[in-house]
């Protein structure tokens, strides 16, 4: 199970840096939802492996609470992704545009980034970095 959401998490992954490459402003809010998807996934399989249970939720700061459980130094290494969760939900809709800033080109790059570092130090930890 663990590398089946390792192998959800990388596609999601490349799937955010494919369209990005398109430099299409329309595409941002597509590209955020697949990299908080990937990093959900990810720490999904993480926690696949440590034997804990995966919570049915896009909510990353719970996500990353139960990661902190088993690997407090990852967790805090990790915690930006606590932001992504609105990339899962508010984002994603457009009667909650006003609530929330508009992404910009330098923040999906640093989005992509951090979503690529989680994937990385996440297989890392299993083993397959």
């Amino acid at each position: 199970m663990t590398q089946l959401w390792f192998s959800k998490a990388k596609g999601d992954l490349l799937a955010a840096k494919y369209l990005e490459q398109a430099g299409d402003d329309h595409l941002y809010v597509s590209i955020a939802f697949h990299c908080q998807q990937s990093a959900e996934k990810a720490i999904k399989g993480y926690l696949t492996y440590n034997n804990k249970r995966v919570l049915k939720t896009h909510d990353m700061e719970k996500l990353l609470k139960t990661l902190h459980s088993i690997d407090p130094d990852l967790s805090a290494e990790l915690g930006a992704l606590n932001d992504f969760t609105n990339y899962a939900v508010l984002y994603r809709y457009p009667d909650t545009e006003l609530e929330i800033k508009p992404l910009t080109r330098n923040k999906i790059k640093e989005v992509i980034a951090l979503t690529d570092k989680a994937f990385t130090l996440l297989a890392k930890e299993i083993g397959g970095g």
